[in-house]
């Protein structure tokens, strides 16, 4: 007895078997990938200059994440925005530090990358505590790493 053609017999049923395996495949690629990312958090400790080029990934991270939370324009003017403000926070906070909220909306028309000024200097927030994380733990990255290994996600 020959088996049928399942592709020939039942197209719709073989099309939606190839969809599934095919998903299958990008959720165990993600899954590989999430682990990678999450094996660099939990690494031990690095050195000076790497931890600094993590912290930098955290503020780029948290930047992304703030700016284009409930903003259709921000894809927009992120090209824009990134000539100007750099995203390491040792450079955001000196070229914005001693900004005021109307300095600010000076700096952000001048080089007209939007009025997000609320959001930039809630990324400057951020940026000061990441660099005081890192000074203090010697890298943020350790910090948000040793208070997962104490704690797990409960604090999160």
């Amino acid at each position: 007895m020959t088996r049928p053609n399942v592709q020939n017999l039942y197209p719709n049923v073989y099309l939606d078997i190839v969809k599934t395996l095919n998903l299958s495949d990008r959720i165990t690629e993600y899954e590989n990938e999430l682990n990678k990312k999450i094996d660099r958090f939990l690494a031990a400790d690095l050195s000076i200059t790497r931890e600094r080029k993590e912290t930098k990934r955290i503020l780029d991270s948290f930047y992304s994440a703030i700016m284009s939370a409930q903003n259709r324009s921000w894809a927009k003017h992120m090209a824009k925005v990134a000539k100007v403000l750099p995203r390491d926070p040792y450079k955001y906070l000196q070229l914005t530090k001693a900004l005021s909220r109307n300095g600010f909306y000076r700096f952000c028309d001048h080089y007209e990358i939007g009025r997000w000024v609320d959001r930039y200097t809630n990324i400057r927030t951020i940026a000061e505590y990441l660099i005081e994380l890192d000074r203090v733990h010697r890298g943020s990255r350790r910090y948000f790493r040793d208070t997962y290994r104490t704690n797990g996600l409960q604090v999160f």
